[in-house]
């Protein structure tokens, strides 16, 4: 036999899982010394500890572990198969939803790499960004519409993202979502219920569906704003951004746009960016004090 300190060299398991496993009844010595306490383990043995640890790589519980080691002692092949078919849909799920996440971010590097090349990231780290007249570019998209919240909005993305990359488009930008005529007229609640669009630029040709279409966003005059920090902290950002228009002498042009430079689950909330552009008429009265560069966006 053993002792625990060779039995752990061999199965590659420290002392302390040993005894925990011990506690947990997946793994419990042949032999307890009655004097010392010494635990003491047969050859064989191995072969158990060997199944805990390829259960364990599987992401199954501790209490699944001690089923399967029961079920497979009595012979219940069908009870064990059971239990491992309903972790098997469980581990289906979670590797879509990373793989999703995958695609997501290969989306945001190849946006982010071509906006820091105008020096965009220059602007990002101000919480309270400034407000600037930028001349946005037109842009392709594949969209989807719902009536509906912020709650609608990430959802969509992650369906706009599968299709876009299902039918070999190239993603050319950030996910955008676009606020309907009637919230642009004159809604003060952004992020209410409403109809909202969802957006991903993309290049390349598609078929749209019942659901999901091609569009094209038109290019023009915008006033910019860049924020970081929570997307329930948009509000305050948006009456920054309307007080600025309206006090320049400027008129909204159209629907406006919440763009989302990184991912949630990848960043902490902290650090969520939000660019906030808004269409605009430029007006003839605008301020020279608060006069904003123009760039490209």
């Amino acid at each position: 036999m053993y002792s625990i300190g060779e039995f752990s060299r061999l199965t590659r398991l420290s002392i302390k899982t040993l005894r925990f496993y011990d506690r947990q009844g997946l793994l419990k010595p042949a032999v307890v010394d009655s004097d010392s306490g010494y635990r003491y383990y047969q050859p064989t043995q191995t072969l158990v500890a060997g199944k805990i640890q390829y259960y364990r790589n599987c992401d199954l519980s501790l209490k699944d572990i001690a089923e399967l080691l029961k079920l497979e002692a009595l012979g219940a092949e069908a009870e064990l198969l059971a239990i491992l078919e309903g972790h098997e849909e469980m581990l289906a799920e979670r590797i879509a939803s990373m793989q999703r996440m995958q695609r997501w971010i290969r989306s945001l590097r190849t946006s982010r790499g071509s906006s820091a090349a105008d020096g965009e990231s220059r602007r990002l780290g101000d919480p309270d960004g400034p407000i600037e007249i930028v001349a946005a570019r037109p842009q392709t998209v594949v969209a989807a519409k719902k009536f509906g919240d912020y709650e609608d909005v990430f959802p969509l993305i992650e369906e706009l993202t599968d299709f876009a990359l299902s039918q070999s488009l190239k993603i050319d930008g950030p996910p955008i979502l676009l606020w309907g005529e009637a919230m642009a007229a004159g809604s003060s609640s952004p992020g209410a219920a409403a109809e909202v669009e969802v957006a991903v630029p993309v290049s390349g040709r598609f078929q749209s569906t019942s659901a999901l279409f091609r569009r094209r966003l038109p290019g023009g005059d915008v006033a910019r704003l860049v924020f970081r920090g929570a997307r329930s902290e948009s509000g305050r950002h948006y009456e920054r951004l309307f007080s600025w228009i309206f006090e320049n002498g400027c008129q909204i042009d159209g629907s406006f746009r919440e763009i989302y430079l990184n991912s949630p689950g990848v960043v902490k909330e902290a650090d969520y960016l939000t660019e906030l552009q808004v269409p605009i008429l430029i007006g003839k009265k605008r301020k020279d004090s608060r006069r904003a560069p123009r760039s490209r966006a």
